[in-house]
């Protein structure tokens, strides 16, 4: 009988998630009263407002996946002990 988890296989689920970075890039138009290019502008702005929060997301999804793993790596310790498994 084998008790336990598998927290490499939880890291590697998350480590992509964790480690991802947001590049923000802006457009400066200066002066211009094109309003396809003003409205990129904001659509751009938006995206990027949009793209941050499903990232930080991401992220805190994968920390409670971590937090979850840590417990369950725990709670394996102190089964394998009650049952006397090594």
């Amino acid at each position: 009988m084998e008790i336990s988890s598998n927290s490499a296989l939880v890291d590697q689920a998350t480590q992509a998630y964790t480690s991802t970075q947001l590049v923000k890039r802006s457009l400066a138009l200066g002066k211009s009263n094109c309003s396809g290019l003003k409205n990129c502008q904001l659509s751009n702005a938006e995206l990027m407002a949009l793209a941050e929060e499903a990232l930080n997301g991401l992220k805190q999804l994968s920390q409670q996946f971590d937090r979850v793993d840590h417990k369950k790596q725990s709670d394996d310790v102190q089964d394998r002990k009650e049952f006397g498994v090594q």
